[in-house]
């Protein structure tokens, strides 16, 4: 398949100088690149490692999000579908995907996450062949994802401190759904499959910086984060393999009161070119960049020693800079996430009243 488918009060002086930082981050990812692909899955990029401690021994997330895929952009203008002539015009796409990631600290400064997400996907485009009526063709399915190994070490030796460097690496396992049923003997490319079947490396970055907000009450802790994530795909089914990606965050949390706070997060996504493999997928429609924010809020119940959070996380482009040739932009609807934990006994580490 062708086309893409597509989503104060007055701070101590460190916490303005980092403010600037991530401003800086977000202009520079402003900036023009190719497109993402067309017939891919998207998904939420929540920063959840922005909401994870060392201080906690176990903690598990519950995402689910919503993506509507039906917007169709001809570089970065909107267009009617079929408006380039092409061997497939892609129409729509919703994803539903619940995603279970799960953390365990192994000591002081090293934590292991794993996540799986399970995939509900509607997918429709139309086939066009030389001498015969544009065929409508509509894939329902639905199955695990990859799995997502990821170790976080964190630099600084002190959890508690101010500004906290926190170095990632990991891999994506391909344990995924690989084929999906044919409809008149065709299946989505692989990327838009709930697991792509190829094995892929991960290293990343991550810094937050912890503050002292104004909130009901006085002062309650905050937090400012950035982060960088690369992703290095190896072939998968059919011989595909997608473009590599750089995924890049900045936000933060300001507390209202001691069991609420609002959230604002801004996400770019930069990835290359595919490698189409045995797929008659169209090279030129895939790689480019987005740029979009993520307000939110977040609400928790806890007690000592385990809590309860909630957050909800709507997702509003801000930018598909000169997207691929054909391509369909998202609608994001909202994405929702609970998190159980379970913390030391002993008293842990400062962190973020609301995550």
């Amino acid at each position: 398949m062708s086309a893409r488918l597509v989503r104060a009060a007055r701070a101590p002086r460190s916490a303005r100088a980092l403010a600037v930082s991530l401003m800086a981050l977000a202009a520079l990812a402003a900036s023009p690149r190719p497109a993402r692909p067309s017939c891919g899955a998207d998904n939420c990029p929540l920063d959840q490692h922005a909401a994870h401690g060392m201080g906690r021994r176990f903690s598990f997330d519950l995402s689910y999000q919503l993506i509507r895929q039906d917007r169709v952009l001809v570089g970065s203008r909107s267009a009617a579908v079929g408006a380039l002539a092409s061997p497939e015009d892609e129409v729509r796409t919703i994803t539903r995907m619940t995603t279970a990631l799960g953390y365990a600290r192994l000591t002081e400064r090293w934590q292991l996450s794993a996540a799986l997400p399970f995939v509900e996907r509607t997918h429709r485009h139309i086939r066009n062949e030389e001498g015969r009526p544009p065929a409508p063709l509509e894939w329902n399915y639905s199955g695990p994802g990859d799995l997502t190994l990821l170790s976080h070490w964190a630099a600084t030796r002190d959890p508690a401190a101010p500004l906290t460097v926190t170095l990632q690496l990991g891999a994506r396992l391909p344990v995924g759904r690989r084929h999906v049923a044919t409809v008149d003997g065709e299946e989505p490319e692989p990327p838009a499959r709930p697991g792509t079947g190829s094995l892929d490396g991960l290293a990343g970055i991550h810094l937050m910086h912890r503050v002292g907000l104004p909130a009901a009450g006085g002062l309650r802790p905050g937090s400012f984060f950035a982060g960088a994530l690369l992703r290095v795909n190896g072939r998968g089914t059919d011989d595909y393999r997608v473009g590599n990606e750089v995924q890049a965050s900045c936000g933060g949390s300001w507390p209202l009161a001691h069991e609420l706070g609002v959230l604002g997060q801004l996400n770019a996504r930069f990835r290359g070119k595919d490698d189409p493999g045995r797929t008659d997928a169209l090279r030129d429609n895939t790689g480019g960049a987005s740029l979009y924010a993520q307000p939110g809020a977040a609400g928790r119940d806890s007690c000592r020693d385990r809590g309860l959070r909630l957050r909800a996380d709507p997702d509003l482009p801000a930018r598909e800079p000169h997207p691929a040739r054909l391509a369909l932009a998202p609608v994001r609807g909202p994405c929702l996430a609970t998190r159980a934990v379970r913390r030391r006994t002993t008293p842990a580490s400062s962190g973020t009243a609301a995550r």
